[in-house]
């Protein structure tokens, strides 16, 4: 009988493989730089997306509306079938909805008086 002699060399990670990166980590990488660099700030963007909501839905949408409203089409997209996009874009529009709170604050904190932007 013949014995089999195996050799876990080789199998072991090397220190200069890289990681794949969470969910998490590249759904921040997508919003903060590549969808930034296309699209400008999110507050901005959703903004956009919402004035094209209301005329869809004929009701006000807020720009967290329109992001949220994302998340929902994500969520059932990965009931459907596990895509791992869709929980990066989960991930994503939380993000988005956090920025477009934290932008409007500071945008809102640096008014002139009078209240408007120039």
């Amino acid at each position: 009988m013949k014995t089999l002699k195996l050799s876990l060399t080789g199998l072991t990670p090397s220190k200069t493989a890289k990681r794949k990166e969470s969910v998490c980590e590249e759904a921040d990488r997508v919003v903060s730089l590549d969808r930034r660099n296309s699209y400008g700030h999110p507050l901005d963007n959703f903004t956009d997306i919402a004035k094209v909501f209301e005329i869809v839905l004929n009701v006000p949408v807020t720009p967290e509306q329109a992001a949220l409203c994302m998340v929902g089409v994500k969520i059932s997209r990965e009931a459907h079938l596990h895509n791992r996009d869709n929980l990066v874009d989960i991930a994503g529009y939380a993000k988005v909805v956090d920025l477009i709170h934290e932008e409007r604050k500071h945008r809102l904190a640096n008014l002139p008086l009078g209240g408007t932007q120039e």
